[in-house]
This record gives C-alpha cells, structure tokens and sequence, in this order.
C-alpha cells in the first residue's frame, strides 16, 4: 500500500505526464494541419523525466536543483539547435528567477523565449510569454506598472482569439493583485473568485486566487465553492478577459 504522501506524489506524475502527452499530440496535430513542421522527439524519455523531475523540485523549493536541470535542458536544446524546446526551458527558467526575486533575469530569459516564438509565429506560445511577462513586472513594482499592463493586454487578446482560458484566468489573478489599490475590491473579488472557481484554472492559479481572496476577505476560505457575488455566476472569462484587456488598453492610450 502507498503511503499519503506517495499517493499525491503519483497523482501528480500522472497529471504531468498526461498534461505532456496531451501538448505533444496537440502540437501533432497542428503540424498535421498545417502541412508542415516536425515534431521533436529525439530523447523523448529523458525530456520528459528531466522536465517532470525539475518541476517537483521547483514545487518542493528546491530550486537549486531545478535550475541545474534547466541549464542542461537548455544546453541540449541549444546542442540539437530545437529552438522550441530552448524557448521553453527559458520561460520556465524565467519563472523559476522570478519566485527567487531576480526579476532582470527572469524578464531577460522570457524575453529571449518570446523573441523565439516570435519569429516562429507561435501566438499560443506568445500568449504564456507575455502572461509571465506581465507577472514578473507587475510584481517588480516601480515604474514598469504601465509595461506589465502592455503585457498582460497582449496575453489576454492572443488568450481570447486562441481561446486559452488558462492563460487569461491567471493573467486576471495578475492583474487583480496589480491593481488592487486602484480597482475597487468588489472588482478585484469577481475576478479573483472567477479564476478560483473556473474549471480551467491552473492549480497555481486557483491557489494564488485563493491567496488574495483571503487577505481581501478575511474568515472566507472555500471560495472554491463557497457563496460568491451575485454576479460572478455570470461573468465567464471571455467577457472578464475583453473588458480587462480594454482597460490595459485604455491606461496606455
């Protein structure tokens, strides 16, 4: 029998190596489509493992070791000249600099990866660029609030013609702790309750909304399921996503 902590431990293998499969056989898909590109599958085993390994090190706070792996991702990446897999391992390296607090490097890294899926003309991966983009100056603070905004308005209008809803609900988490001293907190409450409610969330997602939530709502912790505003119920994310990304817009103009 496994223990609890082996149960989670193997629940959450088995939701990564699913989420994988499912990105490599959408991304067949789209070559198939499209009549052109090639699917990378040189080393396919030890991608995975190597990208399943750094992600629980990354969860557990070992970064350390997850940067060590990034590095030599990245330089196998770099090796074999696949610069998808160079962009990736720079965006998550990006994410991991920025849970550090090292923002110029983590905004460098995410630079260079969106500079790659630029001129392949990904706007799926443009989309989560921009996302970690917005995040990482929105929470440098200073100046480059207006910035962060530019970003997160680009993610949310690739989000809603790519239909991403992960993308655009943590972009509304991001923003919502960006300008929680200028929206007023019954704004701030409908977003926040729609990313935590949403079925599409990311885990990390739901639990940074959460996170807010509890700090602008003390005592209510089941937001998940617990009552909300009367009007969250009808507020789906393309419409929350659309008014958000035109306000951005607006403050920029």
């Amino acid at each position: 029998m496994l223990s609890p902590f082996e149960r989670i431990m193997f629940a959450l293998l088995v939701v990564i190596c699913l989420t994988a499969v499912a990105n490599t056989f959408t991304q067949m898909a789209r070559v198939i489509g499209r009549g052109q590109g090639a699917l990378y599958l040189d080393e396919l085993p030890r991608r995975v493992m190597a990208g399943i390994a750094a992600l629980s090190w990354f969860k557990q706070g070992d970064t350390a070791a997850a940067e060590w792996l990034y590095r030599e991702g990245l330089e196998r990446s770099r090796a074999a000249d696949h610069r998808p897999d160079i962009a990736r391992c720079l965006s998550q390296w990006g994410v991991l600099e920025c849970g550090r607090g090292s923002y110029s490097l983590a905004e460098r890294y995410q630079r260079d990866a969106l500079a790659i899926w630029q001129g392949a003309g990904n706007e799926v991966e443009i989309a989560a660029v921009q996302r970690h983009l917005g995040h990482i100056l929105a929470t440098a603070g200073g100046e480059r609030g207006t910035e962060a905004g530019q970003h997160y308005a680009d993610a949310l209008a690739l989000a809603l013609r790519h239909q991403l809803a992960p993308v655009a609900l943590d972009v509304l988490v991001g923003s919502a702790a960006h300008l929680r001293h200028t929206m007023t907190a019954g704004e701030a409450i409908e977003l926040l309750v729609l990313a935590a409610r949403h079925p599409a969330s990311e885990i990390d997602t739901r639990r940074r909304a959460e996170t807010l939530l509890a700090e602008l709502v003390p005592g209510e912790d089941d937001w998940a399921d617990g009552g909300a505003p009367p009007d969250v119920a009808s507020l789906d994310w393309t419409r929350a996503a659309a008014q958000l990304a035109e306000s951005f817009r607006h403050d920029t103009d």
